[in-house]
């Protein structure tokens, strides 16, 4: 390794020291150099790439958008140096597929991705994380996934979109909430409701809010929890009403302990993208698990829509949905 690539190193050090510790006294204090020479290390950096990295007020340090940037990769670079360091190849040879996915996803493609990659490449070995949206993103960044899929709404600054799909999200109330014969609701009406939703950060949170304040009021959000489980035992038990897709509630639709119901006016959709990440090389397993996960994202999302026309038309009360979408993958 060559001297001047270790000195390279020390520079990402002392960005990422200050970042983490908001001020330069207390990242020279921890990486035992003096504060003028943290300084010196943060201004080898903006020369080289030609920037400002840092914001510097009275209330100490804190990165700018490039800086951030480039906290995020310096993580994973001094993560891998410190594998060799320590005499732990981080190049590793055995064929690992890390896929981080949402759980509504993961419900949906995780056996028949697991399935076609067996029968396409037996040594393939795949490692699925669930988490919501924001958190698959953040592992992304991180070096703790090869692939995510997030909503498109999440910060996906710095990522690389391998494709994207759009499925229908559902209005699920509770099943002895009252509706009309076709099962529609005044836009008015969700503003009396209480929701059960993941926090501000989520995907679906946002999308909630963004239907909201398409109305003019915001959603009237009484439970914040990050679990869809636990979100659809609360719709179950009469306590709040939220937003799923069709998968997630299929189950509980056909035995009648919730309901679908429709607002005058709505179509709500997620929008959600396979990414990487520039920082990793795209391997050729990772590339045939991109596809494959592509390929069985697209036949499971027309698969969950024609199975939710299918169950609504034989339900006795008619349950209109938000619309009639059968999902699909876009170029």
């Amino acid at each position: 390794m060559d001297r001047s690539d270790l000195v390279e190193f020390d520079l990402l050090r002392s960005l990422v020291a200050v970042v983490d510790a908001a001020s330069m006294t207390e990242a020279a204090a921890r990486l035992s150099l003096t504060q003028p020479a943290i300084s010196k290390h943060i201004g080898a950096l903006e020369k080289r790439y030609g920037a400002r990295l840092l914001h510097r007020d009275g209330r100490g340090v804190s990165p700018t958008a490039i800086g951030e940037l480039l906290v995020r990769r310096a993580r994973l670079i001094l993560r891998q140096l410190d594998a060799l360091e320590a005499g732990q190849a981080f190049c590793d040879t055995s064929r690992v597929v890390r896929v981080a996915l949402m759980p509504t996803v993961a419900d949906l493609v995780v056996v028949p991705l697991v399935q076609a990659l067996a029968r396409k490449e037996p040594d393939l070995q795949l490692r699925v994380s669930e988490g919501f949206s924001g958190h698959t993103a953040e592992w992304l960044r991180e070096g703790l996934a090869d692939i995510a899929v997030c909503y498109t709404t999440a910060n996906m600054t710095g990522l690389t979109v391998a494709a994207t799909f759009t499925d229908t999200l559902h209005l699920v109330v509770p099943a002895s909430l009252r509706l009309p014969p076709d099962g529609r609701m005044r836009p008015t009406e969700l503003e009396k409701l209480d929701f059960v939703l993941p926090g501000e950060p989520h995907g679906l949170r946002q999308l909630a809010d963004q239907l909201g304040a398409s109305f003019g009021f915001k959603l009237r959000v009484t439970y914040e929890i990050a679990s869809f489980g636990l979100m659809k035992r609360l719709v179950m038990e009469g306590l709040a009403a939220t937003f799923l897709p069709w998968n997630a509630v299929a189950d509980e639709v056909r035995a009648g302990r919730v309901k679908l119901a429709t607002v005058d006016g709505v179509q709500t959709a997620r929008s959600m993208s396979v990414v990487t990440s520039p920082a990793r090389p795209v391997t050729p397993d990772m590339e045939l698990a991109i596809d494959e996960l592509c390929a069985v994202l697209d036949r499971r999302l027309a698969d969950a829509a024609r199975d939710r026309v299918r169950t609504t038309s034989k339900l006795p009360e008619p349950l209109a949905l938000l619309d009639e979408m059968a999902g699909g993958r876009h170029a």
